[in-house]
């Protein structure tokens, strides 16, 4: 079980089965990072066995033969912003950006993702009390697909601190 649920968060780092989205790179007013800090530069695997190659310019993510997934710093389709004590790495593909905060603390990266759950999903719809957009998305097949969110800067920082982000996987630093 912990195995499928690992593909499945790599699927929805890199290739859209994420139940929330975003419309825009987050925060929305953090400037984006050209490069990532040296302290993440290097090779890191997790428990799992999932690789993190972190470069100056670009990073790669391996997960066995069936995920590999790599971009480059600046990109039209990878963005890096930094807000208080995490980097946010933000993908897009087809259907908006998923949004990754990561922790960097003592030889080890920890990266956080959003997995719809009650709690969860109560966070967003708190959204839609405000002026920020929440948007559900249909299948063809008439099933939920996602929410595509938009949130301010304090929205965001709310969900941060509020464990939207709750699920992480951790990889350790190879010396």
């Amino acid at each position: 079980m912990k195995k499928f649920l690992l593909f499945l968060v790599i699927s929805v780092l890199f290739s859209s089965c994420t139940a929330v989205k975003f419309e825009e790179p987050q925060p929305i007013a953090a400037p984006s990072l050209s490069e990532f800090p040296p302290k993440m530069n290097g090779f890191f695997v997790s428990n799992d066995g999932d690789t993190l190659h972190i470069q100056k310019h670009s990073f790669k993510y391996s997960s066995g033969p069936e995920v590999d997934f790599e971009a480059k710093l600046p990109s039209s389709n990878a963005v890096l912003k930094k807000v208080k004590r995490y980097y946010i790495l933000n993908i897009e593909d087809e259907k908006g950006w998923d949004v990754f905060p990561l922790k960097v603390a003592r030889q080890k990266i920890k990266v956080h993702y959003a997995i719809l759950d009650d709690r969860s999903e109560q966070l967003i719809l708190d959204l839609r009390q405000s002026p920020s957009s929440v948007k559900e998305k249909w299948t063809e097949d008439g099933k939920f697909d996602h929410y595509l969110i938009r949130p301010t800067d304090k929205q965001f920082r709310r969900l941060l601190r509020k464990n939207l982000f709750s699920e992480k996987i951790v990889f350790s630093k190879l010396q």
